[in-house]
């Protein structure tokens, strides 16, 4: 590879060879194209393009790698430049200039970049191109190149390719720095997972000197943090990088990371912090007389003091940010001085100034192809309309905004962070839904609450789908999925053309006009070819069909998914807005909720502190939990009641802390429980309806049941009890108990079986809800921790799948708290994303001796009964009975004696008992 002379002149055949020899030499197959000494740039060439016969593909990913130097043969020991001094290449005639880059030792550069190709073309290279004035007659030397492509369809194998090239040439500086490059590449696209991974990939492999590299990926990862809203982890690898940066000669590094610092200090509102940190690299960027780094540092205080709100030193920091990207000619810099005069303005109330500052923000923001400045003005500008009574221009801006904000975040990978990324705009869609509420067009503001909750997953419900044996099948599976890629591409491209051209921001030019008319056209033919690739998918396979098409319902799809006697209920709460739709077969209505969202999770939390939460034998004597029961009947059904005249069954879908909350518990003032009136199932969306039913086969002959595995924690006598004797309701069963129920065998045995029945401990890790997990014997296998991730994975044909465990049923966010718009990931919904249409699980840590009773009664009941109806009656029996639960120990380690020793009976009226246990999916 380092053998130059082999590659001295450029020849397809050679690379090829060469990247044989590489693969067989290292015995992996690597998919990259690499070319070394590309067309060496000698002094003849200063001043011109070359162009070269590589092609890059669209979509490709480029390393490039230069050496070399160039001097003036007048005073060539004070005139002589490295490539990041001179040269520049593109990709195609029309392509933008790329700069090689310095790298952070300013001592010993590295010269190299890392890019992504959005277009295709062959590669061009000038040298000195922006010198033409500067005698190039007078220069001398010579630039090699080496580069590396990974062309679109791999690369999803860059990160670990790229670890190899770095463990096959230990000495070689520029290789090891395209990790920090291609950190910064992944990074400005949004591909966060890619830069995650680089850095697992360092800190797994320190025997490396990763000097010149790491701070370039921590300050990605810190940018990545900033943009979901976790400042604390993000000031931690700044303070990382600083520490790093300071011991290499380069102030204007050491002053962007100051600036971040800044940025992070005042997202965590410690304002008198970020000044100081703002100051410092203010002063940094003057020293060194960095122009466009002294209008960042501007633009940065502006948002602080804005913060603080201090709108009129705020407006004059932005309006000196702007002068002086002005004087460097800094156009495109200026997107976010223009949003923030915007939010200045608001507050001064100079609403036709802020209007001005929004619409040249998305202007210039369009132009810099920067998706986060086009969601907030399209979204500021939709509350100016709003506020002016033009709903019809609010809804498009609205839109817009809403459009872009899913294509963000349809870059992410990881549901978690998917559903983080929403925390800041989720406020978008609920503008949208008040606005449509306003215009009474309830069918779509209840379309756009589906698109903002529970996306992560539909899309991993969708992506499920992505699974045949059938050879055709998976030949047009990869066809569809490529279509939808490139749809959503040039989409989003059809957004930023509108303001683009040669006439600026004063209008559309005719050769805009016509990019975006082409675009238009390629759209809708690929939207043709993506109809006709579905169809042939339905043709073969209908339920594939209705499982890759699992996108945010219609109203008119909910409704048409929905019986006669049932209503489906939908919530959202808001913090401006508080709704109720309610859907049935015959109309989509909207409710507004009067009371605030603040009085309704107090309500909810009352609730569990006196009914669930460290309850003791003397509080379940007592009726303390009705009266948080009544009012929250009187704020979410008493608003709605007379629309379910008639109905028979509801499904509710809960939002934020709603999903805390049995409704089957909710208690009228005349003392009437709402489970003694309705049957009632659950759903994360109305959309996740469309997916369940698909896969609902109506098989219930045969169970696999595990109680009471050997887990190393306090045993569960009670749900060995249970498993067995429900078991016996079935003449084809399989029951793991004990040192038998490995995670192994449930993994086995789980997938094979129509109904499944788990009753083991479970384990909610909030912090981290993908590890959340089901505890099972240890075997040598395994930990006997089956996790949310690995339940993802699995392939089940099961009905349902029953979790008397702990809490099964609860889902939580980041600490605890409810990601925005309800994208959650628990134990519950992994099982319906692994192929159950139903779920039954638990809200609270349940009582051993009535969940036995519980479920013999529903799984006998289901004999006859849909599953809703199964386990309403099955609550009921166990509400009215007269039979006496023995709660002299824990109860599962729940309830607590109220004085040592005490033994007593207690009726099972009380919700503790007959409550917690919900369904969630199909309820036929």
């Amino acid at each position: 590879m380092r053998n130059n002379r082999f590659f001295k002149s450029f020849s397809p055949y050679r690379i090829i060879l060469f990247i044989c020899i590489l693969s067989f030499l290292s015995g992996e197959a690597f998919s990259f194209q690499f070319y070394e000494d590309i067309q060496p740039l000698h002094s003849t060439d200063f001043g011109k393009w070359t162009k070269t016969d590589i092609y890059i593909p669209a979509g490709a990913v480029v390393a490039v790698m230069a050496k070399g130097e160039i001097w003036d043969i007048r005073k060539p020991h004070q005139w002589r430049w490295q490539p990041f001094d001179v040269l520049r290449f593109k990709i195609g005639e029309e392509g933008r200039e790329i700069s090689i880059d310095r790298g952070v030792d300013r001592r010993t550069p590295l010269n190299v970049n890392v890019v992504s190709c959005e277009e295709g073309g062959y590669l061009i290279l000038g040298m000195g191109t922006w010198w033409r004035y500067k005698n190039p007659e007078t220069k001398r030397g010579k630039i090699l190149l080496r580069m590396i492509v990974w062309e679109k369809d791999h690369r999803d194998r860059i990160e670990e390719e790229l670890f190899e090239l770095v463990r096959s040439h230990p000495k070689d500086e520029q290789i090891r720095g395209l990790v920090g490059y291609s950190a910064l590449c992944f990074g400005q696209r949004g591909e966060y997972q890619k830069v995650q991974n680089l850095y697992k990939i360092i800190q797994e492999n320190l025997e490396f000197d990763w000097d010149r590299v790491y701070p370039m990926v921590l300050n990605q990862l810190s940018d990545f943090e900033i943009h979901l809203g976790r400042y604390e982890k993000a000031k931690a690898y700044l303070q990382e990088s600083l520490k790093r940066i300071k011991g290499f000669d380069n102030p204007y590094m050491e002053s962007l990371v100051l600036r971040r610092l800044g940025t992070v200090a005042s997202r965590l509102k410690e304002y008198e912090n970020a000044n100081q940190f703002f100051e410092k690299a203010l002063h940094i960027s003057i020293a060194i007389k960095n122009r466009e780094a002294i209008g960042t540092c501007l633009l940065s205080m502006g948002w602080n003091l804005l913060r603080m709100d201090r709108p009129v030193e705020a407006e004059a920091s932005f309006q000196k940010a702007i002068q002086v990207f002005k004087q460097r000619d800094k156009f495109l810099s200026q997107r976010r001085c223009y949003l923030g005069l915007g939010e200045c303005y608001i507050r001064l109330n100079r609403i036709g100034e802020a209007k001005v500052s929004f619409e040249t923000a998305l202007a210039i923001g369009v132009k810099a192809s920067d998706p986060t400045v086009q969601w907030q003005s399209h979204s500021w500008l939709g509350r100016i309309a709003e506020k002016e009574e033009d709903y019809s221009g609010a809804f498009e801006h609205y839109e817009k905004s809403i459009r872009i904000i899913e294509t963000m975040r349809a870059q992410y990978t990881d549901p978690t962070i998917k559903a983080l990324f929403m925390k800041d705009k989720i406020k978008v869609y609920e503008r949208m839904i008040q606005l449509l509420y306003k215009m009474q067009r309830a069918p779509e503001a209840l379309h756009y609450l589906e698109r903002a909750r529970a996306r992560v997953m539909l899309e991993m419900l969708a992506g499920k789908a992505f699974s045949s044996k059938n050879r055709e099948e998976n030949e047009l599976l990869i066809q569809e999925r490529t279509l939808r890629r490139q749809i959503e591409e040039l989409s989003m491209r059809e957004e930023r053309i509108g303001l683009e051209g040669p006439e600026g921001l004063e209008g559309e030019s005719l050769e805009g006009k016509e990019i975006a008319k082409s675009l238009n056209n390629k759209v809708e033919l690929l939207r043709a070819k993506y109809k006709t690739i579905l169809e042939r998918i339905e043709r073969l396979n209908p339920e594939l069909a209705s499982l890759i098409t699992i996108n945010p319902l219609k109203a008119s799809e909910i409704q048409s998914l929905l019986e006669g006697d049932t209503a489906l209920l939908e919530y959202f709460i808001g913090v401006e807005g508080r709704y109720v739709f309610v859907i049935t077969s015959q109309k989509v209505l909207a409710v507004p909720l009067k009371v605030d969202a603040g009085t309704i999770f107090e309500k909810i939390r009352e609730f569990r502190r006196r009914a669930v939460e460290g309850i003791t034998l003397d509080r379940l004597l007592t009726k303390v939990y009705e009266r948080p029961l009544i009012d929250l009947h009187e704020i979410l059904m008493k608003p709605v009641m007379e629309e379910l005249s008639g109905k028979k069954h509801l499904v509710i879908v809960p939002h934020g802390m709603l999903h805390y909350l049995p409704f089957q518990a909710l208690l009228s003032k005349e003392g009437r429980y709402l489970i003694e009136s309705f049957t009632i199932s659950y759903l994360p969306s109305a959309s996740v309806l469309k997916y369940a039913r698909a896969k609902n086969k109506g098989n219930r002959s045969d169970l696999f049941a595990v109680g009471n595995p050997s887990t190393g924690l306090p045993p569960l006598p009670a749900a060995e009890v249970e498993v067995k004797e429900v078991s016996i309701l079935f003449e084809k069963n399989r029951v793991l108990t004990g040192e038998q129920a490995t995670k192994t065998a449930v993994k086995d045995y789980g997938t094979k079986y129509d109904l499944m029945l788990i009753s083991t401990h479970g384990e909610m890790i909030e912090s981290n809800p993908l590890k959340s997990n089901l505890r099972f014997a240890i075997s040598k296998k395994d930990d006997g921790k089956l996790t949310v991730s690995e339940i993802f994975d699995l392939e089940i044909k099961a009905n349902l799948v029953t979790l008397s465990a702990c809490e099964t049923g609860l889902v939580k966010g980041e600490a605890g708290d409810f990601p925005q718009g309800d994208d959650l990931v628990g134990l519950s919904r992994a099982f319906i994303h692994a192929g159950a249409p139903s779920v039954v699980a638990s809200l609270w840590k349940v009582s051993d001796d009535s969940t036995v009773q519980i479920m013999k009664n529903f799984y006998q009941n289901m004999r006859t009964l849909s599953k809703a109806e199964a386990l309403r009656k099955a609550q009921l029996d166990l509400m009215r009975s007269t039979v006496r639960f023995t709660v002299t120990r824990a109860g599962g380690g729940v309830i607590q004696p109220s004085s040592k020793g005490a033994e007593e009976v207690i009726e099972c009226s009380h919700p503790f008992f007959w409550a917690p246990f919900v369904l969630l999916g199909d309820w036929r």
